[in-house]
């Protein structure tokens, strides 16, 4: 179930990232979308009558999940530190804590695939769960404007925002405010 509720998070994520190529960021959002769907189907009930088909079936996609999921991750840490860099309009800030600790998850992974260490593996398990959390935690933090590409923080001030909309509006129509007596406002 924790995969299938993942979906909707990588889909958001792939939408707030916007200074990056959109093939590359679809390419990664399909990938994290089949890798989640492998991670919900991880808890299937086993088939009693044909045990050996259910258990290679459970560990091919917990495989999957984990490694896949570990290394979408890392792919979305670099796209967060790309759409980091300062340009016009731009998605939500992901704090550098944030993109490192998705670079230590890839890391711990490595670890984990190198000595086979059980406790890693929770370890990685619990990692991704945090990281997805505090992902979720920041990108709530903004919120979208309607307006591509203008995020604001919920507790900046409106009037700024509004100002906000008012420059694209004029950067996009190329003609003055003056035309359009609804947005002058005060």
């Amino acid at each position: 179930m924790g995969g299938s509720l993942l979906i909707p998070f990588y889909i958001y994520l792939e939408q707030v990232l916007l200074n990056i190529n959109m093939g590359l960021r679809g390419l990664i959002t399909a990938l994290a979308i089949f890798i989640n769907a492998c991670v919900a189907l991880v808890g299937i009930p086993p088939d009693p009558i044909n045990v050996e088909a259910f258990q290679t079936f459970h560990a091919f996609v917990s495989i999957v999940g984990l490694i896949g999921t570990s290394i979408i991750i890392v792919f979305y840490s670099i796209m967060m530190h790309k759409s980091s860099k300062p340009v016009r309009f731009k998605g939500p800030m992901f704090k550098k804590y944030l993109i490192i600790f998705g670079f230590v998850i890839g890391g711990v992974l490595g670890v984990f695939l190198i000595t086979r260490y059980p406790m890693l593996e929770w370890i990685v398990g619990a990692f991704i769960v945090l990281w997805v959390l505090i992902t979720a935690k920041q990108g709530i933090s903004f919120k979208f404007s309607k307006t591509h590409g203008i995020y604001y923080k919920k507790s900046q001030n409106l009037k700024h925002i509004s100002n906000s909309f008012k420059e694209k509006f004029v950067y996009e129509v190329g003609t003055s405010l003056k035309d359009f007596p609804f947005l002058q406002g005060e």
